[in-house]
């Protein structure tokens, strides 16, 4: 148990490293139609960060880039990187990998269930009501009926969804909404989830 815990807080003390040594040092830079696995390399022997290249990611990263760039934090320039060659970068337990947006964003879906029984609640239409001594003679009332509560399809919220934050995020490998007895579950990434609830919020007696 003890040995877990040691190995637990060395990993996270190396994440720690990893991610002040993204803000905290700058490097300048003078790359002409050089490599990006070139380029990669030189911020590794500048910054001492381990990097990880994705079997997937291999052939972005023989793209060439040209950046001439003076005391630009390293997070920046890695940026910078990823923009120009279509490749995306995360960081777990100290290492930086590179690798396909795809797969990054994969690496990074989370699961999320949506409480959605008042998005589909459909209130019942009631009869006008009777104005009694308007006319001569005895008013007719309607009798009362027993209304079933009736509920909107959940397929066409989740419709609205998906169409509220874009058909893009849903070509993602992995992610998914579905509609169950009143829940939504939603698998992605942390940003889309916050898109999802600014959609729900929006819909909200809207549909």
């Amino acid at each position: 148990m003890k040995t877990r815990i040691v190995a637990m807080l060395a990993v996270l003390a190396a994440s720690a490293w990893c991610q002040g040594s993204l803000d905290r040092t700058t490097l300048t830079v003078a790359w002409k139609d050089t490599s990006i696995e070139d380029c990669l390399a030189s911020v590794r022997r500048a910054t001492g960060l381990n990097f990880v290249v994705a079997p997937a990611a291999r052939e972005l990263v023989q793209k060439t880039v040209s950046l001439e760039l003076k005391e630009v934090r390293t997070r920046a320039v890695l940026g910078l990187l990823a923009d120009q060659g279509g490749f995306a970068w995360t960081t777990k337990d100290g290492i930086l990998q590179v690798t396909t947006p795809e797969e990054a964003a994969k690496a990074r879906l989370v699961t999320a269930v949506y409480d959605i029984r008042e998005h589909l609640y459909s209130p019942p239409d009631f009869p006008a009501p009777v104005v009694l001594g308007l006319r001569p003679g005895k008013p007719v009332v309607p009798e009362e009926t027993e209304t079933a509560r009736e509920e909107k399809d959940p397929n066409r919220l989740v419709d609205l969804v998906r169409t509220m934050t874009g058909a893009k995020p849903w070509e993602v490998e992995g992610s998914s909404i579905t509609a169950s007895r009143g829940l939504l579950v939603v698998r992605h990434t942390p940003e889309v989830q916050a898109q999802v609830r600014a959609a729900l919020s929006k819909l909200r007696g809207a549909w």
